[in-house]
């Protein structure tokens, strides 16, 4: 939060991507993917703040670092799996009421 108030043009997200590109595991980037399935499951209101805590919460729980959590969300959102070359439609809506189904 300090990086995102001091530095100009870096947002939450961004200082919390910035870290996690670092190396810092347990900073997941709050973006929009994201932010749409945690408040969809009503586990955040759909903020920055409250989407990152929900975040590293569901990491914990799960024994996995936040940077994983974060990762496979995207991936299936986007449907860009860049190691193998392959993009394809996201299923991030299909993912939400899977989830919500469960």
């Amino acid at each position: 939060m300090l990086i995102a108030e001091e530095v100009f043009g870096m947002g939450f997200a961004l200082s919390c991507d910035s870290l996690k590109e670092l190396g810092h595991t347990n900073y997941p980037k709050p973006d929009v993917h994201l932010k749409e399935i945690f408040h969809a499951l009503g586990l955040s209101d759909g903020t920055d703040l409250k989407t990152y805590k929900a975040t590293v919460e569901m990491a914990g729980l799960e024994g996995r670092k936040s940077y994983e959590i974060d990762k496979v969300l995207w991936l299936i959102s986007s449907g860009k799996y860049y190691l193998h070359r392959i993009e394809c439609k996201g299923l991030k809506k299909e993912l939400i009421e899977f989830l919500k189904s469960n």
